[in-house]
């Protein structure tokens, strides 16, 4: 099974308001299009993570499974805790959100936030993998 990422920068850190200054730097979140689990066999898993290109504090990544139904896309599952914490510059950090395999189409979405110098920036939209149906089948 191919597993695509799309990789979006979505939080810009930085010490002042108006986002320039020597403390900036940039947070980006990649997410997995929904599987099944290789560690719990029988279970939908979407994953996201992110790297940041400066120690930054105060990490979370919030991921969310969805699934399509005749309204739209529904928020299923259950997403691992959001916080990261501290992070080092480079050092991918991996949250996930599953459910148990079932028919019909699914997608993992996430966004981000984190503090540099005190100032909280966070990504202003959620992105998505691309949807994928019944991902519990073997293809």
């Amino acid at each position: 099974m191919r597993v695509t990422s799309v990789v979006l920068v979505v939080t810009v850190l930085t010490g002042c308001a108006a986002g320039f200054g020597e403390d900036s730097g940039r947070c980006s979140v990649s997410v997995d299009q929904p599987h099944e689990s290789s560690g719990t066999p029988g279970s939908i898993v979407g994953k996201a993570r992110i790297r940041c290109d400066v120690a930054a504090a105060d990490v979370q990544l919030h991921v969310v499974l969805e699934e399509e139904g005749d309204g739209g896309w529904i928020e299923i599952g259950t997403p691992s805790d959001p916080v990261v914490g501290a992070v080092q510059p480079g050092a991918p950090h991996t949250r996930q959100a599953t459910t148990g395999c079932r028919g019909g189409t699914f997608r993992t979405g996430a966004h981000g936030s984190g503090r540099l110098g005190g100032v909280l920036s966070q990504s202003r939209n959620r992105i998505y993998s691309r949807p994928v149906s019944n991902p519990c089948v073997v293809r």
